[in-house]
């Protein structure tokens, strides 16, 4: 084996001297190489010519290999930089390196090796990689300054982001590359943080309309959903921003409202239906289910104060009846059999009751607790009542009924009027044969207030005159001598 080196080193000299190493050498070195390797193996205590010799194949083998891989290595460069696809480019110009690094780090002569083209080569490599990541930066910071623009927070927010996450890694892979830039990262992570805020509340109010919408499409258990989100981002802005315009309890607590407003919504809608159940019984005077039905809605109405004390719709006006109704009970079949017997149907006028007389200052004081009239007598038409007042009784005696009650209309007052004007001038010819009507006080000297809307000022004022009933706008708040009022009961149809 070592006369088969030996040959094949005089052979290389010869070949060198003469200039004809044909391409084959490259394979005869290499198999000397591993004849050498072998020796040095196999000999347990090798001299220094072994390895001297071993190192000098090595650099023979390497120097012939470097002149064919320098030349593809420039070749493949060559190409690179004639083609005009990116990643072709890209593969070309890496493998072109691959090459360079191959013959650097071998033994070849160092005369073949170019340490300054790898690092050429590297740096190029690093731009051609770091330019698809700056164009993601610089479209990113783009599309934010366009939304800064539309005060899109959000849609601000999430481009600087992605500019900042690119930025990061385009810095720490390719910090020698002109596309590295730290001082636009800092700038992107200072929008960043001023932004953060504002693109947070924005999103709590996109939930908060959501929610909204949610419920108005009767979706409560959706609303439930969006609304719990909207709130625990807003705890979350509050914790991390607390200095900042959108740090805000007051928000906290709306949107605590919101949340229990929906979660309270099925339960509400129970409450509905128990006193459609209430109304109906008492309309129709069965006032023992009528009471079962108001002893469940008084159960359910407590409950759902107390589950959702933040509720916005804790039924307010249903607790207020509820609890009216409840003080009132023991006095209702009382009431009832008052009221019902001191209307009179409307001529012409289908599924209308009309007080026959105005409303007496006894029944006034039962359904009110008060009485605001000067001089006080039960069986008299209660008077000094403003429009509220009457307004106010009217509401409870709706509860009272359970059907609608309110202030007359004038056309209604001015039928019963004509009515009684008509059966008083045929009472008069033939007293024994028709009676007189029962319509009472709609003329001469005493007034009533007829319906207005809840936010008007003023309000009309019927009568007032002996020989025919005037109308007149008085402010709702006035309060005079003989003015009072009579009701109106709506029955189905």
């Amino acid at each position: 084996m070592d006369a088969d080196i030996s040959s094949v080193e005089a052979d290389y000299r010869a070949a060198q001297r003469e200039g004809r190493l044909a391409p084959d050498w490259e394979e005869k070195l290499a198999r000397a190489v591993e004849w050498q390797r072998e020796i040095l193996a196999s000999n347990r205590s090798p001299g220094g010519e072994h390895a001297e010799r071993l190192e000098k194949l090595e650099t023979a083998r390497d120097s012939l290999a470097a002149e064919r891989i320098n030349a593809r290595s420039r070749a493949l460069a060559e190409a690179a930089e004639a083609e005009q696809d990116e990643a072709a480019a890209l593969a070309g110009w890496r493998e072109a390196l691959a090459l360079q690094l191959q013959v650097n780090r071998s033994r070849a002569d160092p005369r073949q090796k170019d340490f300054a083209r790898e690092t050429r080569l590297s740096m190029l490599i690093e731009s051609l990689e770091a330019a698809p990541l700056r164009r993601v930066v610089d479209e990113a910071v783009a599309e934010a300054e366009a939304a800064r623009e539309q005060a899109d927070w959000p849609a601000a927010l999430r481009a600087y982001q992605r500019a900042g996450e690119t930025l990061t890694e385009l810095n720490r892979r390719f910090p020698r590359t002109r596309f590295a830039d730290l001082r636009l990262q800092m700038r992107v992570e200072e929008q960043v943080a001023a932004l953060a805020p504002a693109a947070a509340a924005e999103e709590i109010a996109e939930r908060e309309r959501a929610g909204e919408a949610a419920v108005a499409a009767g979706r409560p258990d959706l609303a439930t959903t969006l609304f719990a989100a909207a709130l625990e981002q807003q705890a979350e802005l509050n914790r991390r921003f607390p200095l900042t315009r959108f740090a805000s309890t007051a928000r906290l607590q709306e949107l605590e409202t919101k949340h229990q407003t929906a979660m309270a919504a099925e339960d509400q809608a129970r409450a509905r239906l128990l006193d459609e159940e209430l109304c109906r019984g008492l309309s129709q005077r069965r006032l023992v289910a009528a009471g079962r039905s108001l002893a469940k809605l008084t159960a359910l109405l407590e409950a759902i104060a107390a589950r959702y004390p933040r509720s916005s719709a804790a039924e307010t006006e249903l607790r207020l009846k509820a609890a009216y109704l409840n003080r009132q009970w023991d006095h209702l079949a009382a009431l009832h059999e008052e009221c019902y017997g001191m209307l009179l149907p409307l001529p012409g006028e289908r599924g209308l009751l009309l007080g026959r007389r105005q409303t007496p200052q006894g029944l006034f004081a039962r359904v009110m607790a008060s009485n605001p009239s000067r001089h006080r007598d039960d069986a008299a038409p209660v008077d000094f009542v403003d429009w509220n007042e009457a307004a106010e009784f009217c509401r409870r005696l709706t509860w009272l009924m359970g059907r609608p009650v309110r202030l007359p209309r004038e056309a209604e007052v001015r039928a019963a009027l004509a009515w009684r004007e008509v059966g008083n001038e045929a009472h008069n010819r033939v007293p024994s044969a028709v009676p007189a009507t029962g319509f009472l006080e709609l003329a001469g000297d005493s007034t009533e207030w007829l319906e207005a809307g809840p936010d008007d000022a003023a309000a009309p004022i019927f009568g007032g005159s002996p020989a025919a009933a005037l109308a007149r706008l008085g402010p709702k708040q006035n309060r005079e001598a003989r003015l009072g009022f009579r009701f109106v009961v709506e029955l189905p149809d």
